[in-house]
């Protein structure tokens, strides 16, 4: 798709598009953030993946999806020596996933086991 026209979608509210075409146009732009990272254009391929998961996360996104966009990201940060941002990235990796895999094992929330002792 042309970048002219996936800015402009991505331009307008999401809700006003609805939701079926929303994971369509983030899909696009992850499309064109590798694109510019196979152009070895890290500066604009990092600022893509940026607004790639600003949109995951307006739209709720799976947390698969989120987590792929942050690692190209982290990625990115590395190649650039860029440590602390990187580490950072992978915070926010480590936390979304804990909190999407307790989601999926325990939708009601972590059990907590109480025992007396003594």
């Amino acid at each position: 798709m042309n970048q002219l026209v996936i800015k402009r979608l991505v331009g307008q509210d999401l809700a006003e598009t609805g939701s079926d075409i929303a994971p369509l146009i983030l899909d696009e732009y992850a499309k064109l953030a590798d694109a510019y990272y196979q152009l070895a254009d890290l500066e604009q391929a990092r600022a893509t993946y940026t607004e790639a998961l600003r949109i995951a996360q307006k739209i709720d996104a799976p947390a698969e999806k989120r987590t792929q966009i942050m690692h190209r990201m982290a990625d990115i940060d590395m190649q650039r020596l860029d440590w602390r941002q990187a580490i950072r990235v992978y915070e926010q990796i480590r936390t979304l996933r804990y909190y999407w895999w307790t989601e999926a094992q325990f939708p009601g929330g972590i059990p907590v086991v109480i025992t007396r002792t003594g």
